[in-house]
């Protein structure tokens, strides 16, 4: 029972640094408009204690690292769509949560078939 709560200890620890960490990659992605081609950016990575697969308005374009205090994503999943773009937002602490989850499934699986 010790091994569970050490296994919870650690993806809780895992979601608190995943919240406090920025990763993200951000290139130009111009959208086609009536009144022509607009400056738009897209994104992927790491932010504000979420994975992001998104779009934005300028500016943009680069790697972006930064650590800070974490920041709780408390949507566990959001998507988005604008008339120009959108965005798919995954809390880190759903993705932390989901592999504990699994994890407690397949160790009481493993102690169920040994007994």
């Amino acid at each position: 029972m010790a091994a569970h709560w050490r296994l919870a200890g650690a993806y809780l620890l895992s979601a608190l640094l995943l919240s406090s960490v920025d990763f993200t990659h951000e290139w130009y992605s111009p959208l086609s408009t009536p009144e022509g081609p607009a400056d738009w950016y897209s994104e992927v990575g790491l932010r504000n204690g979420a994975f992001v697969l998104g779009n934005h308005e300028p500016p943009g374009g680069r790697a972006h690292i930064s650590a800070h205090l974490p920041e709780a994503f408390l949507l566990p999943v959001y998507a988005g769509a604008g008339p120009e773009g959108g965005g798919i937002f995954v809390a880190a602490w759903l993705a932390c949560a989901v592999g504990w989850f699994v994890q407690m499934r397949r160790s009481s699986r493993r102690v169920s078939h040994h007994a």
